[in-house]
């Protein structure tokens, strides 16, 4: 299992949110997606995408418990990738 995130900071010209979007795959295949507006405006890009890499990672927890109660387990981390320099 292996995930990415990432934020459009302030992309609505009107209210400045930024949108938060993961996509995490088992293999080659997509099983969990999402792109949302975040609740609160972020002061700073790298804040923005620190809200979706929290995201990200409660949804890689809830899957990995998930597909450990199917008696899928994983012996590694998952590891997330993030475009934003200064939040990694």
């Amino acid at each position: 299992m292996h995930a990415y995130s990432d934020a459009d900071h302030g992309s609505d010209p009107t209210d400045r949110i930024s949108v938060t979007e993961f996509c995490i795959f088992l293999g080659d295949s997509l099983i969990s997606w999402k792109s949302k507006k975040q609740s609160i405006v972020s002061q700073l890009s790298t804040e923005a995408e620190y809200r979706a890499m929290t995201s990200t990672t409660k949804e890689i927890v809830w899957l990995r418990w998930l597909l450990a109660d199917m008696k899928i387990s994983f012996s590694h981390p998952t590891p997330m990738y993030c475009d934003n320099q200064s939040s990694i």
